[in-house]
């Protein structure tokens, strides 16, 4: 499997609301730049590492989205071992619906991702409740 289908594969796997599957190419040592909301409500950078804890921390993401979890790809590029993907999405689940668009920047180390790095709209994600958790 190539690095832009490993990349991919990940989106798709939280499609399925898999997170095993989205994170089949992630190596066991991986780091994921992602969301976390502080005390006072506000939403900060967090990279989360390694393997476990990205997928206890898009575990809570996936369970939240009960009722729909769908991304679609925007554009993809490659250049050398990193690869990009422009996404939007839209999640529903227990009142706290949204849609958003962002960009995915992956990291490959010996043909597995070893980090990525999630970029979005903050907006919209401020009421979803897996920042609860």
């Amino acid at each position: 499997m190539s690095n832009v289908e490993k990349a991919k594969q990940y989106l798709l796997g939280m499609n399925e609301l898999d997170v095993d599957l989205a994170l089949s190419g992630f190596s066991e040592t991986a780091s994921y730049m992602g969301l976390s909301k502080q005390d006072d409500g506000k939403l900060v950078r967090h990279t989360y590492e390694p393997k476990s804890a990205i997928h206890e921390y898009i575990s809570n993401w996936v369970g939240g989205a009960s009722d729909e979890l769908h991304y679609e790809f925007r554009a993809v590029m490659e250049d050398g071992d990193t690869v990009m993907i422009e996404w939007e999405d839209v999640a529903q689940g227990k009142g706290n619906d949204y849609t958003n668009q962002g960009v995915l920047v992956y990291e490959f180390e010996d043909g597995q991702i070893e980090r990525v790095r999630m970029y979005c709209d903050w907006g919209p994600l401020m009421d979803w409740h897996f920042l609860e958790g």
